[in-house]
Formats: C-alpha cells, structure tokens, sequence
C-alpha cells in the first residue's frame, strides 16, 4: 500500500468514514441521513481527498457524469448533514460568494486565503496550542484554534505586478495589511 493510500485510510478511520458499504451505509443512517450510492459517493469523495477545500458545485460537478441521477440538493444536504456533525467545517472565500468546505482533522488549522482567485490553502499550525498555553496559562481551555491569513497566492503573486499586488493588498484588507 503506497503512502497516499495509507493516507486517505487513516484519514477514513479518524473521521469514521468506511468504504465498506454495509459500515458506510450504517455511518449515513447514524447520522441522520437516508443510505444511499449518491451520498455514500459524495462522502468517500471528501474523504479520499484529505487536504483539499471544495465547494458543493465542485463535488456535484465531479460526480454528475458517475452518478446521472445526482441532484444538487442532495450534494447540498449532505454536506450540511458533515458539517453539523462536525466531520467537515466551512470557510467563506474572501469575495463571500462561495462557501468551501473540509474534513476536520484537527482542533488546530490556519487558512490562507488568496484574495484574487479565492482559493483556500490548509496551514497546519500543531505547535499553536503550546503557544496558546504559555501566553494564556495552564486555567484556559481551547477547544478548538482557527486562524486565516490572507493575501495572493504563490500562482497569482507570481502573476500580479508589485504595484497589483499592494493594490490588492489595500483594497481587501486595509486594517489588517501586515
């Protein structure tokens, strides 16, 4: 078995994600969702993709040409069903026009945004909570840390001018320009 695919296992067990059907549909009626292949293919999609951020347009356009018989709603649904149940979190792009969505692997993650193709790029920040503790002391208890850079991205800073990318730096985030 190559790292990838030990990877995407490891991610399906910490999330209680199977891809044996008879376990996956006992997942989807645990929570609160009606078994069937559509949502079953919806949540091995997420889960074979540990790393990316997506958007509900994106998983139905993946999957339409495999599943005829895929709707919208359901796609929609089920990732709100994820979402409530605390298998995925939810980060609006910076334009909040779009909603992208994660598996949540960990109580501590930083995002970066870029604020010119409103991609958004994981950050593993572990080390954070040691951080936390000594500045906040041994009392506080987090739960759960979630920090968002953003900016341009390596493809579009490399696109953009000095002078776009200050422009684009001013427009967005003016108070917070570092």
């Amino acid at each position: 078995m190559d790292n990838d695919t030990m990877e995407v296992h490891s991610t399906l067990e910490k999330v209680g994600i199977t891809n044996d059907p008879v376990l996956l549909k006992a997942l989807t009626t645990e929570l609160g969702m009606k078994a069937s292949h559509s949502r079953n293919r919806i949540i091995l999609h997420i889960a074979s993709n540990p790393r990316e951020y997506f958007t509900a347009k994106e998983i139905y356009n993946k999957l339409i040409t495999e599943i005829p018989s895929l709707s919208k709603a359901t796609v929609y649904n089920t990732l709100n069903i994820l979402k409530e149940r605390n298998i995925l979190k939810d980060i609006k792009t910076t334009d909040q026009k779009e909603t992208r969505f994660y598996l949540s692997l960990s109580s501590t993650i930083a995002h970066f945004k870029c604020n010119k193709c409103n991609q958004v790029y994981p950050i593993q920040l572990d080390e954070i909570k040691d951080i936390l503790k000594d500045k906040l002391g041994e009392e506080w208890r987090t739960k759960s840390i979630e920090i968002i850079y953003s900016g341009a991205c390596n493809n579009c800073s490399q696109k953009l001018s000095k002078e776009n990318l200050d422009t684009l730096y001013d427009s967005t985030h003016k108070e917070n320009n570092l």
